[in-house]
This record gives C-alpha cells, sequence and structure tokens, in this order.
C-alpha cells in the first residue's frame, strides 16, 4: 500500500492493467449481468420490491451488515449492503451476491419475464409493458444518485454553472482524468476523475460532495 500510495507510476501502470483486465471481464455475460443487477439494486429502490424476484428476495441496507453466505461458505468479515435472502418463512439462508449470480444458474436468478433484459433502461420498460403505465410507481433513482448525476452534469455541460457563488468547495473541471485522493472516502486513497470539488482545506470527489442537502450543496 505504501509503494502504491508512493509511486504514481506503479499506480498509473496498475491503472492501466485494470482497464485492461476489465474490458476484457465486460465480454462475459456473466459478470455484466452481475454489474447491472447490483447497479440497479443499489442505486434504484423500487427495484427491490417492485420486481418479480424468485426464491431469495434482495436485502439492501445503508451500511455493510455481515452474514454467512450460503453458497461460498464464507463469512463476510466487514459485511456488504447488498444480500440475497431466501423467502421460505423463517430462513437463515443468505447468498451473496457474486453466489446468487453464479456461472451455472445465472439466467435463472434474474425476475420473471425480464431474463433478456441488459439495461437498467431495458428493466423499466419491460416493467412498464407488463404491468401497465398507469400501475407504475416511482421509478426514479435514489436521491444520492440523482443529486450526484445532476451536479455533474450540469458541471460538465454549464461553464457558468461551474462559476457561480459556491460557498465553500468548488468545482474543478478536466478534459482529461485528474488523479486526485478524496479526503472523506472511506476505502479510496487515489482516484483519477475529471471533476473534483475544492476548498482550502480539502479535495472530495463529487458524491461526497453531493451526499448533503440540495439547499446545502447548491450556491
Amino acid at each position: 500500500m505504501k509503494r502504491h500510495d508512493e509511486d504514481a507510476e506503479r499506480r498509473e501502470h496498475m491503472r492501466r492493467h485494470k482497464r485492461s483486465y476489465f474490458k476484457l471481464l465486460r465480454t462475459n455475460p456473466v459478470y455484466t449481468l452481475r454489474t447491472l443487477t447490483r447497479t440497479l439494486l443499489l442505486q434504484y429502490p423500487w427495484s427491490r420490491t417492485g420486481l418479480p424476484w424468485k426464491l431469495y428476495r434482495p436485502v439492501v441496507t445503508p451500511t455493510p451488515v455481515e452474514h454467512h453466505c450460503s453458497g461460498c461458505k464464507i463469512t463476510r468479515h466487514g459485511g456488504m449492503k447488498l444480500w440475497w435472502h431466501r423467502t421460505l418463512a423463517g430462513s437463515d439462508v443468505f447468498l451473496c451476491h457474486n453466489c446468487f449470480f453464479s456461472k451455472e444458474d445465472w439466467t435463472r436468478a434474474m425476475p420473471e419475464g425480464y431474463q433478456d433484459i441488459k439495461t437498467i433502461h431495458g428493466f423499466i420498460a419491460r416493467k412498464k409493458q407488463l404491468v401497465g403505465l398507469d400501475e407504475v410507481e416511482d421509478i426514479s433513482g435514489s436521491e444520492s444518485v440523482i443529486k450526484a448525476t445532476r451536479i455533474k452534469n450540469w458541471c460538465r455541460r454549464l461553464e457558468w454553472f461551474r462559476h457561480l457563488p459556491w460557498k465553500i468547495h468548488h468545482p474543478f473541471l478536466t478534459e482529461e482524468r485528474v488523479e486526485g485522493h478524496c479526503a472523506r472516502c472511506k476505502h479510496s486513497r487515489h482516484r483519477a476523475l475529471k471533476l473534483w470539488w475544492r476548498s482550502a482545506d480539502e479535495t472530495i470527489c463529487n458524491s461526497c460532495y453531493t451526499n448533503g442537502e440540495w439547499k446545502d450543496i447548491m450556491p
């Protein structure tokens, strides 16, 4: 970790290696589906109870929770925010997300009628198709996702928006990714981003900046 923190050339080498690795991994349908559903469940609350999941139901918590996975037989020390709980009454069976979307059974893990969906917009369109537009509840993302996405898009597209009278932190946008360290992220020491928020005392990422109330983060 010390070598990683002090050696910028090594960090760039590892970053290129990871990009190549994940580019190859994205050709794997199991990986892409696993990543898609994790994003859907963590960022879109309606998907947890509004989709016809089968033998297991997703359980999402604000902070990581520790359980013993019945699939890989590993207790996830430190916990995870997303678990799959068997729906039988009194059941204490949990699966981690990787085991739930296993290589052998990944299509059966999808909700009934959604086995061929490959995007979040596809989930929304299929839900409207199956239950009828008038019956669809709020299908927007979580408030934290909405805030982070809107602020990022406004900063990228509107130059005048970046020059508004911001309170403490000010947006710093670049054409190429700039490596930095977010002072608030617990598990991230170095990140390469195009948008950072800077004050006299600290630099933080867009997710951490938009974590507050609208009235606090807006100019």
